[in-house]
């Protein structure tokens, strides 16, 4: 079930549907109070009815700006819950101590999803999210270990910035480390981690290499990371040739490469035995040569994708 909708309210939507094994509630907003006439909000009620919940497997909770100490428990009910995702929803330093708690306490965890969590604009959310990747690294590493999809897409991960007179810390080993624990990953989405800020800085090889020896890996998606700029797609390859079961390889909206690298990123694709779809959208130019070379190229091989 998707809810969103302003003609019912969360509430109604959630008591009409007790045994759900798919709950995606997006765009609704969570408030530290709230009573049963409230019209569209999410707060105690909804809460509560969420707890009832138990036989959820996938929730996701997207752009809602919502709490992990008020979802802590109904959550961590859920104990056949293999997907969740928290997409959209700022982290802060007071929210990963109850987050880490909920996932130690899912067994079933598969697939988790926080993409676009750390706030740029607050240090204090840079913190929380340099604590996550921490914590996700050392102390509940287990976590880590158990699953298969993991979505950081559109968080600060690469480069240094500057806010509120302070310094957030390169987060890219920090990454390098969780990924290290990540023992069953078949799935990883880091789109767009590169932060084009005031300090911007190239995605570093320590992190390319700890994601090519994640070996289980079939979908990678590193699109958005200026790959042919700052870091040159060579070496990005060189370092992702043990990703043998690797089926789909994402370098969208990177920067057009060079004649010579755009070979070697066509010889890669070529020695790869498993890739079935190379997305080089926005990143080799339409009616480019270097479009056309790898399109002939890797004919009958694997899918080259250039959408528009």
């Amino acid at each position: 079930m998707q809810t969103g909708s302003r003609s019912r309210r969360p509430l109604d939507l959630l008591e009409a549907c007790p045994g759900l094994h798919e709950l995606h509630v997006e765009l609704v907003k969570m408030h530290e109070v709230s009573t049963r006439t409230a019209p569209h909000g999410w707060g105690v009620p909804e809460t509560d009815a969420l707890a009832a919940m138990t036989d959820l497997r996938a929730l996701r909770l997207r752009f809602g700006e919502i709490d992990m100490r008020a979802l802590e428990r109904p959550i961590s009910r859920m104990t056949h819950l293999e997907t969740l995702d928290l997409s959209g929803n700022y982290l802060d330093v007071g929210q990963i101590d109850p987050l880490l708690s909920t996932l130690s306490k899912l067994p079933t965890l598969r697939s988790l999803s926080l993409m676009y969590c750390c706030n740029v604009m607050k240090e204090s959310s840079q913190k929380a999210f340099a604590t996550l990747l921490a914590e996700l690294a050392g102390d509940h590493k287990a976590c880590t270990a158990k699953l298969t999809h993991l979505n950081l897409g559109r968080n600060p991960i690469v480069g240094r910035f500057q806010m509120m007179g302070g310094v957030a810390d390169d987060l890219q080993r920090q990454l390098a480390d969780v990924l290290g624990a990540a023992v069953k990953l078949t799935s990883l989405d880091l789109f767009h981690i590169r932060f084009c800020g005031w300090e911007a800085a190239p995605i570093s090889e320590i992190l390319v290499s700890s994601i090519g020896r994640v070996e289980s890996l079939r979908h990678l998606n590193l699109g958005g990371n200026s790959i042919g700029f700052f870091f040159d797609f060579s070496i990005m390859c060189s370092n992702l040739r043990a990703l043998t079961d690797l089926t789909h390889l994402d370098v969208s909206i990177n920067e057009e490469p060079t004649a010579e690298a755009c070979k070697c990123l066509v010889d890669f694709a070529l020695a790869m035995p498993a890739l079935q779809i190379l997305d080089v959208t926005r990143t080799l130019n339409a009616g480019g040569p270097n479009l056309k070379y790898a399109v002939d190229a890797l004919e009958g091989r694997v899918t080259v994708k250039s959408e528009m």
